[in-house]
């Protein structure tokens, strides 16, 4: 290959038939020594084109020290002085657990300006079908399921914020994750009990430490970390009322009771009856328990409604636990969520014609349209009325009984 000038880059060819140039790409900002890069490619062509793409960014004044970074350490740089000075605690150890088990593993070894699309899509198609990337055929055929496609969004959704910032601040010349296709969404359907099985799981809560909050979830629609941060100064019985502004949130057995994030999700509910009746006889059987125990009740900083067995936060798996266990008293499918209660109370309240408006006030919606897309289906008992009111309406007459077909005015 012919000597450049001074200057021009020359691209040399190795014994193998491999294409190489060395580039100079200015100072590293941390000590001040020379930054030079080797390209490689299979053509003069192929480094050619590396090598303008480098020119290129260089001239942006893309900051060399940033790109050359490793994904993993960028992350770690990004979640400690960007995410967690603005974030709340729950958000911040969402980000984390999606970075640290489903990003880091398997591309943090990638330099930042070398990531592709191709190495997000290819994570998370492998996260959608088996739950991570495997290392050979053997072991894909022995992975399980993948997670489950709100968890997939999640990860792509940290990793486009995280290089959406290294765009915005010039340390990269593109987003990767915001040039693939989002993984679809679409969840299973959500499983909803009519008014036998409410009663049937009311019934089975009876007399039980679940009565009280199966109750409410039912009656108002509350989310489980709302109803767990509830503290008897939120609920006042003789007035019917109750002010949920805070839900129960914990890591790593430190607990506290965050603020709800929107004026929507903060409000005061007027009780009805069956709930008032279910949580007069949940407070008394705390006060029996909390006598019998003694010393063992340990409390919590809170007058929380509704605590563990010995007066600690409860613990959203626990409750979990004895909420299948109770399913199953009442002979209702296992698979039924917590969340589920919620979907039933908007579904029971809108089949008896509350409007919608009155609905997204009681569960707190942020807006309308999130309350329309949930409830605008029909109970199955009201959809075969219908169907019944349609056939006697459009069925043949019986003989004597005036027109069986025809146009009438």
């Amino acid at each position: 290959m012919p000597r450049g000038r001074r200057g021009q880059i020359t691209i040399k060819q190795k014994a193998s038939g491999l294409y190489y140039a060395d580039i100079r790409l200015g100072r590293d900002l941390a000590t001040g020594r020379p930054v030079r890069k080797t390209v490689y490619g299979a053509t003069s062509d192929a480094v050619q084109d590396q090598l303008v793409t480098l020119q290129h960014e260089q001239r942006r004044g893309v900051p060399l020290e940033i790109g050359r970074q490793r994904l993993d350490a960028y992350l770690a740089d990004w979640l400690e002085h960007s995410v967690a000075p603005r974030r709340r605690p729950d958000t911040i150890d969402r980000y984390r657990r999606a970075i640290d088990h489903h990003i880091t593993p398997y591309l943090g070894h990638v330099r930042l300006n070398q990531l592709k699309p191709e190495h997000v899509e290819r994570l998370l198609t492998a996260l959608l079908t088996s739950g991570r990337l495997a290392r050979h055929e053997k072991e894909a055929a022995t992975m399980p399921a993948g997670l489950a496609p709100a968890s997939v969004l999640l990860v792509r959704a940290v990793l486009r914020r995280a290089l959406g910032q290294a765009v915005r601040r010039g340390h990269l010349a593109r987003n990767a994750a915001a040039l693939i296709d989002p993984p679809p969404a679409a969840a299973p359907e959500a499983l909803v009990l009519d008014d036998d099985q409410a009663r049937a799981l009311l019934t089975a809560a009876g007399g039980t430490r679940l009565e009280g909050i199966v109750t409410i979830a039912l009656g108002l629609g509350l989310r489980q970390a709302e109803a767990l941060g509830l503290t008897w100064d939120d609920v006042d019985l003789d007035a019917g009322v109750v002010h949920v502004r805070r839900q129960l949130k914990g890591s790593g057995g430190v607990w506290r009771l965050d603020d709800l994030k929107t004026p929507s999700s903060r409000r005061d509910l007027p009780l009805p009856a069956v709930v008032v009746a279910a949580l007069r006889a949940h407070r008394s059987r705390q006060a029996q328990a909390r006598l019998l125990a003694g010393r063992d009740w340990r409390g919590s900083p809170w007058p929380l409604v509704f605590p563990s067995s010995v007066g600690t936060p409860w613990t959203a798996r626990n409750l979990t636990r004895a909420f299948k266990t109770l399913l199953g008293k009442a002979g209702l499918p296992t698979a039924l969520h917590w969340h589920e209660l919620r979907h039933s109370a908007g579904s029971l309240l809108h089949a008896r014609g509350v409007d919608l408006a009155t609905i997204k006030a009681i569960l707190g919606h942020s807006q309308i349209a999130v309350t329309a897309n949930r409830y605008t289906h029909v109970a199955t008992a009201t959809t075969r009325q219908a169907a019944a009111v349609m056939d006697a309406a459009l069925s043949p007459r019986e003989p004597g009984g005036g027109m069986s077909g025809g146009i009438r005015a």
